[in-house]
């Protein structure tokens, strides 16, 4: 016999007997586990959970809380009972249509109603009003009078404008063309026409100087009607029209070379 096999014989000890649990009925919800030999049987604790499982769906387990339905009674309305004679009156029906909020209503300082639309508007038309007037109190500030005659011409001349074209019997055109001065015409010193008055006052009726030339200037202003014909100027006006001619001459003259030689054709 070899050592192994002895030490295994007789220093092991006796084999124990099983032992079976038996589990009381009503007994608390606790787990049951079986030991066999020193080892956990797992089966045996399974089968225990399923059997509280099945006691705990039938409602034998005392130890579990117990589950109640009652029913859901509905709470009536009976109503208000009055002090006076101790009837009970219904409360009245709910309505189901929302009835119109009502406009809100404005009024001034004295209690009047003001409606809101027709405030707008006159607020809107004397905004506009103030504006026009301010634009032609604008207008009148800055327009001189000799503005303000030339608009009225024009608008004068196109009222009075007509939409054919003159005849040579019109009383307008034959006016206009005897107003005219013809060059080397024996009959113009003798003939009296409104044009003296146009040629001593300015368009305004102010007077001018008719005595002799004028001299010139760049704004093309005319001499004052008290002028007694001396030239007290520095002549700072003639050379600038003088110098003035000679650059658009000069840009002239210089167009027209380039233009003829460019005519040519050389191969």
């Amino acid at each position: 016999m070899s050592r192994a096999d002895y030490l295994s014989k007789y220093l092991s000890g006796p084999e124990e007997k099983k032992k079976k649990k038996k589990s009381k009925k009503g007994s608390s919800a606790t787990n049951v586990a079986v030991i066999v030999g020193g080892v956990h049987s797992m089966k045996d604790e399974v089968e225990s959970q399923d059997a509280l499982l099945a006691t705990a769906q039938d409602g034998e387990n005392e130890y579990l809380p117990a589950k109640v339905e009652l029913p859901i009674a509905s709470k009536e309305n009976k109503g208000f009972k009055r002090i006076d004679n101790g009837q009970i009156s219904k409360p009245m029906e709910t309505q189901t249509v929302a009835k119109e909020q009502p406009k809100t209503v404005y009024r001034d300082q004295s209690g009047r109603i003001i409606d809101l639309d027709t405030k707008r508007q006159e607020m809107k038309e004397k905004a506009e009003k103030k504006a026009l007037e301010d634009e032609q109190l604008r207008d009148q500030i800055n327009t001189g009078d000799l503005d303000k005659l030339s608009r009225e011409e024009k608008s004068q001349a196109e009222s009075e404008a007509k939409r054919f074209a003159y005849a040579t019997t019109d009383k307008q055109y034959v006016d206009h063309m005897k107003s005219r001065r013809h060059f080397e015409d024996p009959m113009a010193s003798f003939e009296t026409t409104d044009n003296s008055r146009q040629e001593t006052t300015t368009k305004i009726g102010r007077p001018v100087y008719n005595e002799g030339i004028h001299p010139s200037n760049r704004f093309n202003i005319k001499a004052g009607y008290f002028w007694d014909g001396i030239d007290r100027s520095n002549g700072f006006e003639d050379r600038l029209l003088e110098k003035r001619n000679q650059q658009y001459v000069q840009k002239v003259t210089t167009k027209a070379s380039l233009e003829s030689y460019t005519e040519y054709d050389f191969e």
